[in-house]
C-alpha cells in the first residue's frame, strides 16, 4: 500500500488546558516538525469539542496540542492553542487545518535550526551514569550530549574554580586539574561537590560527567568560618590570583566577591568571564555592585521540569539566567558521589558550558559570551511569576555552544546585530519581518549616547542637529585595518524600500547619505561605538510629514565585503552582519505635530510587477489591542486607493469611506491580500490613531505594525517579508470629555432645524455625519429639513491629541400633518392644507371643546393637499382640528370660530 492511498484517521480529545491528538498511521516518510499557533473561533467551546477526522496524506506523528497562554489574565488568549509534531505534507496539513473552518488564524511558528541536535553524542560510559546509579538529570536538561557532538571541550581551556578546599585525589578529579594554590583549608565538601559539575572527568568508566568534559580546572582554595562562611578577602584574593594566571573562567559558587565594580570591569574586560551564583534564598541583593558589568553573569536555579519557584533561590532583576539546582549529581569528599542542591551547584554549569564555548571559539569576549549564553537560554516554564527575575530563562549548551561556533571567523568579520537576538553572524536568527529595528542604531536628540544607548524618537528642531550611533563589533581572530568605514542613510519610511536608489541620494527627497566615517583599528572581540551628526532637512518633509529609517553599511573593506541582493532590501540585511536598519519618527516639537498622521510608503519598488500582502496588526498577541480603545483609520491617495479598492471591497475588520480612507475594525489583524502593484510603484499611506473617551483605560502605552510581504511564499525560504512600519502610542493624561448632540427633535416635513453640538471646555472640531456615515457638516450648528426621519451622529474631535467621541441625535419628522388652517380665526369657510399622501385612509376631525361627542368627521383624498369645509353651522368658540392617519391621530391644530 503507498503512503498516498492510505487513510489516516485521528481522534482529537480536547480540553480547556491540554489536548491530545492520537494518531493511527501506517508509516511516515520524510517526516519534519511542524509547530503551529492557531486561534479557535470565539462561537466554538473547546471543552466540549469531540471530533473525529479523517484526513488523507498528511503522515502526522508524535502531535501535541496544548494552551498557548496557559493562565493568561487576558481572556482572548484562551483561544490560542499550539500544535507540534510531524508530518510528511506540510502544505497538506496548512490547507487542512484551514479547510477545518474551526479557527480565525492560523500560523506555522518559526523553527529555529540550532534548537535541533542531529549527531547527538554516543552516551558517556562513566559508570553511576550509565548504570543509572546516579541521575543525569542536570546534563539531559542542557542538552550537553548535543553540545559534545559539536566539541568535547579543550584541555587548553581551564575553569577557574575559587572554592573551599577540594579533594585533590578523587578519582572523577584527578586528571582533571591544571593548577592548584591558596590556604589549605580545612576538609569541607563544598570545592569538591562545585568543581564535579563543572569539570568531573568524562567518559573514563568511572563515577559522574562533567559538562567541562575535557577542559581543566585551576582550583583556588580560600578559608571560612565553621559555619561555613567564606572570609570575602580571601574570595576576592582568590578571584584576582585567577585573573593575573590568564584563567579564562571564574567560577564564584558564593553569594559575595568581595570585588568593588573597578576590579570587576579590569577582569572582564581583560578577558575573563565571572560566573557567580545568585543565593539559595528568594530576596537579596548578592553581588549587585558587579552584576551590571558584561561578562559578569549570574546564576539562579530551576528544578528538573524547568520550573523556577519550588527551588526556592533567588530572583531579582541581577539574574542573568538558570540552571538545574536541585538533585545535582556531583562528586564529593572523599572519593565519594552525591546529590546536592543550590545555586552553588546551578552556577559551574554555566561555567563548564562556556569551556565548551571558548573550546570552539576561543575569540570570544566575556561580554559576547554573555550575550550568547543569554540568547540561547529555554523558556523557564513559571517565568510569568518572576517578571524580569529569573533571567532570559535555562541554560542550554547545545545553543550557546552552537552559536560560539558560528560565531567563529578566521578572517575579518565586522558585524552589526539586526535584533537583540542576532548573535552577529550572517543569517544567524530566524528571519521575520522586525529586522528592521537593530539596537547597535540608537538616536539621541542630545551628544549623550556614547554613555546612554537608550534610543529615542529624533525631534527636529532647525536649530540643533541630532546624534546618530552605530556600534561595530569584530567578531573575527584577527584585528580590522583602520581603512573600513561606517555609512550612515536615510530614507522615508517604507514597508518595502530597495537599495540603492531609496538611500544614497538618488532622489534626494526619498533619501540620502548622512556621513561616513573610518572605523578605527578593532583587535579581536572589540567593538566600538561611532558618532554621527545628523541635521535634518525638512525640505524632504522628514520630521514634518513622514517617517523615516536609517540603515548603516560597514564599507570598503577588502575581506569583509556586502553581498547586495539587488531590489530585495530585506536580504541585504538578513544576510550580511554588516548591514543593519533602525525604524525611526522624526517628530517635529516645535509645530506640536501629531505623531499619528505621518506618512509612510507601501507597494512595489523593483522593476517587475508583484503581488503584496499588507498587514495591519497588534504585534504581539500579549500586547494590549489600541482598536479596543481608539479608532485606527489608514488615509490613502487616488491612486493608492485604485490600487487597494479590489483588496478592500468586502473584507472583513475594515470599512471603506468615501475620502480614500478605512478604518480598522478587527482587534489583531487585518491582512489585504493578494494586490497587483505595478513595478517602481509606492503610494504613501497615513495612519492615524484617536483614542475614544468613552473606552480609554489605565493603559498608556500601545503598539502597532504595519508590514508587508510577498502574496506567494518562496518555495524554500517561505514567507518573504519585505519590511514593516512600526508605532509605538502613548497616550497621556487627561480629562475627558463627552460629546453632546442635544435632545431628539421633532418637526413636520418640509420644516428646518438646527442641530447644536455642546461646546467642551477646549479646542476641538465638531463634525455631524448622516446615517450613512457620511460627513455633511464640520461645526458646532447644524441646520437641516430633512425628508424623513433620521439620526445624526456628531463626532467630536479635541485638537491637542486627537482624543474623541460620539453622540446621536434623532429627528424625527412627522410627514402625516395640517400643513396651514386659513383663514383662522373663521366665521364660515376654511381652507386645511394637509399631506397625508401614502396614507391608506385620511379624514379630518372638528372637535368642540366641550362637546366631543358631536364632532364632525371629513373625509379626505390623500392624492391631494387641501379641503374646503363650510363651518357656518359651528357656534362661536375655540375648536381642535385633527388629521386621522389609518385610524390614528397623526397632528392637531386649534381652530377659532366667530
Amino acid at each position: 500500500m503507498s503512503l498516498h492511498s492510505a487513510k489516516k484517521t485521528y481522534i482529537i480529545m480536547k480540553n480547556l488546558s491540554k489536548i491530545t491528538l492520537l494518531v493511527l498511521i501506517p508509516f511516515v516518510l520524510h517526516s519534519q516538525n511542524f509547530s503551529v499557533t492557531v486561534s479557535l473561533k470565539d462561537n466554538l467551546d473547546l471543552s466540549k469539542l469531540d471530533t473525529v477526522l479523517e484526513i488523507d496524506d498528511v503522515g502526522l506523528s508524535s502531535v501535541t496540542i496544548r494552551a498557548s497562554y496557559p493562565n493568561a489574565k487576558n481572556v482572548h488568549l484562551h483561544k490560542y492553542f499550539t500544535i507540534q509534531g510531524n508530518t510528511n505534507n506540510l502544505d497538506y496539513l496548512s490547507n487542512f487545518l484551514d479547510s477545518l473552518g474551526l479557527f480565525d488564524e492560523i500560523k506555522f511558528d518559526d523553527l529555529f535550526e540550532v534548537n535541533d541536535c542531529l549527531n547527538s553524542f554516543p552516551p558517556v560510559n562513566d559508570a553511576l551514569i550509565a548504570n543509572n546509579l546516579m541521575n543525569n538529570h542536570a546534563l539531559s536538561l542542557v542538552d550537553a550530549n548535543c553540545a559534545w557532538s559539536i566539541t568535547t571541550g579543550s584541555s587548553d581551556v581551564i575553569i577557574g574554580i575559587a572554592d573551599t578546599d577540594f579533594d585533590l585525589m578523587h578519582e572523577d578529579l584527578l586528571y582533571q586539574i591544571h593548577q592548584i594554590d591558596g590556604p589549605l583549608s580545612s576538609n569541607n565538601h563544598h570545592g569538591t561537590r562545585v568543581s564535579g559539575v563543572a569539570g568531573a572527568q568524562t567518559n573514563n568508566n568511572k563515577g559522574i560527567a562533567g559538562i567541562g568534559y575535557n577542559c581543566r580546572l585551576a582550583m583556588e582554595r580560600i578559608n571560612h568560618n565553621e559555619n561555613g562562611t567564606a572570609f570575602s578577602s580571601n574570595i576576592r584574593d582568590a578571584i584576582w590570583n585567577l585573573y593575573m594566571d590568564g584563567i579564562p573562567i571564574v567560577n564564584v559558587s558564593w553569594t559575595g566577591s568581595g570585588l568593588n565594580s573597578l576590579a570587576a570591569t579590569e577582569i572582564t574586560e581583560n578577558g575573563t568571564s565571572l560566573v557567580l551564583a545568585a543565593g539559595n534564598t528568594p530576596n537579596g541583593n548578592n553581588h549587585s555592585n558587579i552584576a551590571d558589568i558584561p561578562g559578569v553573569i549570574l546564576v539562579s536555579g530551576v528544578n528538573i521540569d524547568g520550573l523556577h519557584g519550588p527551588t526556592g533561590h533567588r530572583h531579582n532583576q541581577w539574574v542573568d539566567l538558570c540552571a538545574l539546582s536541585v538533585n545535582v549529581s556531583t562528586t564529593n569528599f572523599e572519593n565519594q558521589y552525591t546529590n546536592s542542591w543550590g545555586t552553588s551547584i546551578a552556577a559551574p554549569m554555566v561555567s563548564g558550558s562556556i569551556g565548551l564555548m571558548r573550546s570552539v571559539n576561543n575569540c570570544l569576549t566575556p561580554g559576547q559570551i554573555e550575550e550568547i549564553i543569554k540568547i540561547t537560554t529555554n523558556p523557564i516554564l513559571d517565568a510569568n511569576d518572576y517578571p524580569n527575575e529569573v533571567g532570559t530563562g535555562y541554560l542550554n549548551a547545545y545553543k550557546a555552544v552552537k552559536a560560539a561556533q558560528d560565531m567563529h571567523s578566521s578572517t575579518l568579520d565586522l558585524y552589526m546585530r539586526d535584533r537583540h537576538d542576532d548573535l552577529g553572524y550572517d543569517a544567524g536568527y530566524s528571519f521575520t519581518w522586525d529586522y528592521d529595528e537593530s539596537p547597535d542604531i540608537w538616536v539621541r536628540n542630545q551628544d549623550d549616547g556614547l554613555v546612554n544607548h537608550t534610543h529615542q524618537q529624533p525631534e527636529y528642531n532647525p536649530n540643533n542637529p541630532v546624534y546618530v550611533y552605530v556600534r561595530v563589533g569584530n567578531k573575527s581572530c584577527v584585528p580590522s585595518t583602520g581603512s573600513e568605514k561606517i555609512g550612515l542613510y536615510w530614507s522615508k519610511a517604507s514597508s518595502w524600500s530597495s537599495w540603492p536608489q531609496n538611500w544614497d541620494g538618488t532622489d534626494p527627497d526619498v533619501g540620502n547619505q548622512i556621513d561616513a566615517i573610518n572605523i578605527p583599528v578593532l583587535q579581536a572581540g572589540e567593538s566600538t561605538i561611532l558618532k554621527f551628526i545628523w541635521h535634518i532637512n525638512p525640505n524632504t518633509g522628514v520630521g514634518t510629514e513622514w517617517a523615516n529609517c536609517l540603515l548603516a553599511r560597514i564599507e570598503n573593506s577588502e575581506t569583509d565585503p556586502i553581498t547586495v541582493h539587488p531590489e530585495y532590501l530585506p536580504d541585504d540585511v538578513y544576510q550580511n552582519n554588516n548591514v543593519s536598519m533602525r525604524n525611526c519618527i522624526v517628530t517635529n516639537y516645535i509645530a506640536d505635530m501629531n505623531l499619528d498622521q505621518l506618512s509612510f510608503y507601501i507597494g512595489n519598488p523593483i522593476s517587475v510587477d508583484k503581488e503584496i500582502d499588507v498587514l495591519f496588526r497588534v504585534p504581539d498577541q500579549t500586547d494590549k489591542p489600541i482598536t479596543d480603545v481608539a479608532e485606527v483609520t489608514v488615509q490613502l491617495n487616488k491612486e493608492g486607493w485604485e490600487i487597494l479598492r479590489e483588496a478592500l471591497e468586502n473584507k472583513p475588520g475594515v470599512r471603506p469611506k468615501k475620502d480614500y480612507s478605512f478604518s480598522i475594525l478587527d482587534q489583531e489583524i487585518v491582512a489585504l491580500e493578494n494586490i497587483d502593484f505595478p513595478a517602481n510603484t509606492r503610494i504613501p499611506v497615513k495612519i492615524q490613531f484617536n483614542f475614544l473617551t468613552k473606552k480609554v483605560d489605565e493603559h498608556h502605552t500601545y503598539r502597532y505594525h504595519v508590514i508587508q510581504k510577498l502574496s506567494k511564499p518562496h518555495p524554500e525560504l517561505g514567507d518573504r517579508w519585505t519590511g514593516g512600519i512600526h508605532f509605538t502610542i502613548n497616550k497621556g493624561l487627561r480629562t475627558l470629555f463627552e460629546a453632546d448632540a442635544g435632545i431628539d427633535k421633532e418637526i413636520d416635513k418640509g420644516e428646518n432645524v438646527i442641530l447644536s453640538a455642546e461646546q467642551i471646555n477646549e479646542a476641538a472640531v465638531y463634525n455631524w455625519y448622516d446615517p450613512q456615515g457620511n460627513l455633511i457638516y464640520t461645526g458646532r450648528d447644524l441646520s437641516i429639513s430633512p425628508e424623513i426621519s433620521k439620526k445624526y451622529k456628531l463626532e467630536v474631535i479635541a485638537d491637542t491629541d486627537g482624543f474623541k467621541d460620539y453622540d446621536e441625535v434623532e429627528v424625527v419628522v412627522n410627514s402625516y400633518h395640517i400643513i396651514s388652517i386659513s383663514p383662522n380665526p373663521s366665521s364660515d369657510h376654511i381652507t386645511v392644507t394637509y399631506n397625508a399622501e401614502g396614507a391608506g385612509s385620511a379624514y379630518l376631525m372638528i372637535i368642540g371643546t366641550t362637546d366631543f361627542v358631536s364632532s364632525k368627521n371629513y373625509l379626505l383624498d390623500c392624492s391631494q393637499i387641501q379641503t374646503n369645509i363650510d363651518i357656518s353651522s359651528y357656534q362661536t368658540g375655540i375648536y381642535t382640528v385633527a388629521l386621522v392617519k389609518d385610524g390614528y391621530i397623526a397632528d392637531v391644530k386649534s381652530l377659532v370660530i366667530q
